[in-house]
């Protein structure tokens, strides 16, 4: 029997062993907890039971190979008959963060249940119990825990946040601010004027300044609205050149 191989090349008697197995299944129940998520699941022992009594008088049987690759674990499933027939499961490779020998022997003990659960078409988890071998943390935090992480967390975040936006305007600034956001209305009002939209314009202006000036949107105030005004400037100054060029020639009389 070539093992490199998925499957054999006749595989009749296997199913029929199958579809006999699976008239014997009886799903178990499952009778363990995971302590980190407070979830039931069906654990390697209660599984091979399972499997060992639905498969009297099938023909079937399995085996599970271990093996490992620079220090991960990993684990095939074979199904076997006793016509020498055979189906195997792709090679399952874990990658535990713990290296030590619990870790490796936690993360083997997960992959033979997964694939034997899969292979033989039993549910057996309602949630991941391998955090063994993938260091998973506690998420059974008190009350207390928790708010003391956010408490720690706000004062990073309040600074990450005030690193990332400009300075306040002083009170001088304000006030230029201040003439400038007037001068810019004029501008735009004496463009509504001449039929322009007000929403239009204001759009033009933030799509011009966003092209024309690297980085427009991390500038401080005082220079927004000195590039703002500047720009609407320059717009309102284009469409008077262009109402004077639209306006034909009188003719001479």
């Amino acid at each position: 029997m070539n093992m490199d191989l998925m499957m054999s090349e006749t595989i009749g008697e296997l199913t029929k062993g199958l579809a006999k197995f699976h008239s014997q299944l009886k799903q178990p129940k499952l009778n363990s907890e995971n302590p980190f998520f407070h979830k039931n699941y069906l654990d390697l022992t209660g599984l091979q039971s399972a499997v060992d009594e639905a498969m009297k008088g099938t023909g079937l049987s399995y085996i599970q190979l271990v093996a490992g690759s620079n220090g991960q674990p990993t684990v095939r499933t074979v199904i076997l008959h006793e016509s020498g027939e055979f189906i195997s499961s792709d090679t399952l490779q874990l990658r535990p963060d713990k290296t030590n020998p619990q870790g490796q022997g936690s993360a083997i003990t997960y992959a033979k249940r997964y694939q034997l659960g899969a292979m033989f078409g039993i549910s057996g988890e309602a949630d991941d119990d391998g955090e063994a071998a993938t260091n998973h943390q506690p998420q059974n935090r008190t009350y207390q825990q928790r708010q003391q992480s956010s408490r720690q967390a706000a004062p990073r975040q309040q600074r990450q946040q005030a690193a990332s936006q400009p300075p306040q305007p002083s009170p001088e600034e304000q006030q230029q601010i201040d003439g400038l956001k007037t001068e810019y209305r004029n501008v735009l009002n004496g463009l509504v004027k001449q039929g322009a939209q007000k929403k239009e314009i204001n759009n033009e202006v933030n799509n011009r300044l966003k092209r024309s000036i690297k980085d427009f949107t991390k500038k401080d105030e005082l220079s927004k609205w000195t590039d703002a005004l500047a720009m609407i400037q320059k717009i309102a100054n284009e469409r008077t050149q262009n109402l004077f060029e639209e306006v034909p020639e009188a003719n001479a009389q």
